[in-house]
């Protein structure tokens, strides 16, 4: 088997098992008396809570739409919920921008690797495409934002030129995933 091939079954694998996980772990909080009471109690102000840590996936590896379920069997608006998820997330993706930026006024770029001198090179030669990958990124690549946020603030991007379009991508993202989330939940 070629090695494409390889990454892409694993790729495929790992969103399987991502969304079983999603769906196993919603399901059980939603199930659960005290999650319930806390979601009821604190609404859609706790689910913000919730999204701001998870947006720095790093801290929190649950995407915090898992908890839309748990939303709705209280009675709170689905589209509401989306988009303080997408919000919330957005706040999180804000710290890896800082992060970001913060490493490019610590590191020397002469000791860079050859890789992200050209990735440099190419998003300065290149700057409407940056919206474009940001964008792409954030509504279907179930990784870390982290992941590409903090290198394009790193090159010296300016934050609206990273945020905005990171904040597009979660709301489609998170509208997918809970379409997705609650279709299955229907059917299971």
């Amino acid at each position: 088997m070629r090695k494409s091939r390889k990454i892409a079954l694993i790729n495929l694998i790992a969103l399987s098992a991502l969304l079983v996980g999603v769906l196993f772990f919603s399901d059980f909080a939603s199930e659960n008396v005290a999650v319930r009471d806390f979601v009821f109690a604190n609404g859609y102000y706790g689910l913000f809570l919730v999204a701001i840590i998870s947006g720095f996936n790093f801290l929190l590896p649950i995407p915090a739409i898992a908890f839309l379920p748990i939303v709705i069997a209280v009675g709170l608006d689905f589209w509401v919920g989306v988009v303080i998820v997408s919000i919330g997330m957005t706040i999180g993706d804000v710290v890896g921008y800082f992060l970001g930026r913060t490493g490019r006024k610590v590191i020397d770029e002469s000791k860079l690797p050859k890789f992200m001198r050209n990735c440099d090179s190419f998003i300065h030669k290149h700057p409407k495409m940056t919206p474009v990958i940001l964008f792409l990124y954030a509504a279907f690549i179930p990784l870390p934002n982290e992941l590409i946020v903090i290198p394009f603030s790193f090159f010296d991007r300016h934050w609206s030129h990273i945020i905005w379009p990171v904040l597009a991508g979660n709301f489609v993202f998170n509208s997918l995933a809970a379409l997705g989330i609650m279709s299955i939940s229907g059917i299971v």
